[in-house]
C-alpha cells in the first residue's frame, strides 16, 4: 500500500510539470511533419478505413441486423481503444532508457517518464473518441450511456500507467523487450473482438479473448456508444476500472521495489 500511496503522491505533487511536458511532447511529435497535428485526426481515420475495407469489402464480414453505418461504428468502437493502447505502450516502453539524462535530474521524478509517454500516446484516442461520439449520434445510438466514457478512460489510463511502469523498467536492462511488445501489439489487433463479436468465436477458444485486456476496453466502449438495449447503468465499466486499479497497484509496487536496483548501473 505504501508504494501505491507514494505513486499517487508523486503524480499529484508533479501534476503541473507533467501536464506541461506532455503538451510539449505532443507538439514535438508532429512538429517536423508536413501535416503537423492533422495526423492526430488522420491516423485513426486511415486505420479505420483500412480495417473496414479489409473486413467488410475484401472478406465480406457482416453482422446480422447491422447496416453499414452500424458496422462502421461497431468496428470503430474496437479500434479506438486499440489505437490508444498500442501508441501508449509503444511510447512508454523505452521512455526511461531513452531519457536517462532526466533520470539523473532529481527535479524530474523518473516515475513521470512512462506516465507522460502514456498521456502522449493517448492523444489520438481522445480525438478519435470525439469522432466516435459524432458517429454514434449519426446512427441514433447516443444516450446517457456516453456519460460513462470518462470512467472508461480513467480505467484505461490506470491500466496503462501500471503496465508502462513495469515494461519501461524492464526495458532499461532488456531493451529487446520493445521488439517483443511491438510484435505482440500487431498480433493483438487480430485476436481482439474489433470486427467481430465475442460470441462468434468457438467456445473452446473464447478464453483467449477474456485473457486479452483489450477485450474489456472494447466492450466498455461499445456499451457506452453502441449498445442500445437494457438499462443504461449496464454501461458502468466495472471490469475496466477493476483492471485499471489492479495494474496500477502492481506497476507501482514493481517500480518502487526494483527501480533502484535496475537503474543503479545506468
Amino acid at each position: 500500500m505504501k508504494s501505491i500511496r507514494d505513486a499517487l503522491r508523486i503524480l499529484a505533487a508533479n501534476r503541473s510539470i507533467l501536464l506541461a511536458t506532455t503538451r510539449v511532447e505532443i507538439e514535438k511529435r508532429h512538429a517536423s511533419s508536413l501535416l503537423g497535428r492533422t495526423w492526430v485526426v488522420l491516423y485513426p481515420i486511415l486505420l479505420l478505413s483500412a480495417y473496414v475495407f479489409t473486413f467488410a469489402f475484401v472478406l465480406g464480414a457482416r453482422l446480422e441486423g447491422m447496416g453499414r453505418l452500424g458496422y462502421l461504428l461497431f468496428v470503430f468502437c474496437g479500434l479506438v481503444p486499440y489505437l490508444g493502447l498500442s501508441e501508449a505502450i509503444n511510447s512508454s516502453c523505452l521512455s526511461i532508457r531513452q531519457n536517462m539524462q532526466l533520470v539523473r535530474n532529481v527535479l524530474f521524478p523518473v516515475e513521470l517518464l512512462p506516465v507522460r509517454a502514456v498521456l502522449v500516446g493517448l492523444a489520438s484516442q481522445i480525438v478519435a473518441t470525439e469522432l466516435l461520439l459524432v458517429l454514434s449520434a449519426a446512427d441514433l445510438r447516443l444516450s446517457p450511456r456516453a456519460f460513462f466514457l470518462p470512467l472508461v478512460l480513467v480505467g484505461q489510463i490506470l491500466f496503462l500507467w501500471g503496465l508502462a511502469w513495469i515494461l519501461s523498467l524492464i526495458a532499461v536492462v532488456l531493451p529487446d523487450i520493445a521488439y517483443f511488445v511491438n510484435l505482440s501489439l500487431t498480433f493483438l489487433i487480430f485476436i481482439s473482438p474489433i470486427g467481430f463479436r465475442a460470441d462468434m468465436v468457438p467456445e473452446s477458444l473464447r478464453f483467449v479473448l477474456y485473457l486479452n485486456p483489450l477485450t474489456y476496453l472494447i466492450d466498455a466502449y461499445r456499451k457506452c456508444l453502441f449498445d442500445t438495449t437494457g438499462p443504461w447503468t449496464n454501461a458502468i465499466p466495472w471490469p475496466t476500472l477493476l483492471m485499471g486499479i489492479v495494474f496500477f497497484a502492481a506497476g507501482a509496487m514493481f517500480f518502487e521495489r526494483l527501480r533502484d536496483a535496475l537503474l543503479a548501473d545506468e
